[in-house]
């Protein structure tokens, strides 16, 4: 038991046998872990909270309290039909993540525009901060 410390396993670059094997501080890290776990599940507490043109962020945030509950209290099994266990089964791993699980859910079309905006507003920058090049677009088109 490594407390506050994460292992981790590197493969050797150069191609050789074995691997090597160190800790590294957890100590106010964040630690973003994806599934698919409970994909199916999400979809459809998603569309059941967003349904009837709910607000968004009513929707994520009822979408995020259920699936809490779901996982944490009512030990919800994985929906992948490969039988892959679910990531909240170890009790140990269940009482850490209580409280701190986010859902990624698809982001509205507002959302979406804004992304893509930020994204051209950043390529922009950097044309123009690397070749001197300038980029415009009208937002309606954007």
């Amino acid at each position: 038991d490594h407390r506050g410390f994460v292992e981790y396993t590197l493969k050797r670059a150069d191609g050789s046998d074995g691997c090597d094997t160190r800790h590294a501080p957890t100590a106010g890290a964040i630690f973003v872990l994806t599934s698919n776990c409970f994909l199916d599940e999400l979809a459809e507490v998603w569309r059941r909270h967003a349904a009837g043109g709910r607000p968004h962020a009513d929707a994520y945030e009822a979408t995020r309290a259920e699936m809490e509950r779901r996982i944490f209290t009512d030990a919800i099994p994985c929906s992948r039909a490969d039988g892959t266990p679910s990531p909240f089964a170890a009790g140990k791993m269940r009482d850490r993540m209580r409280g701190n699980a986010f859902p990624f859910l698809p982001l509205s079309g507002e959302q979406m525009a804004a992304a893509f905006e930020m994204q051209l507003e950043r390529r922009a920058n950097h044309y123009e901060d690397e070749n001197g090049v300038s980029l415009h677009w009208t937002r309606g088109f954007a």
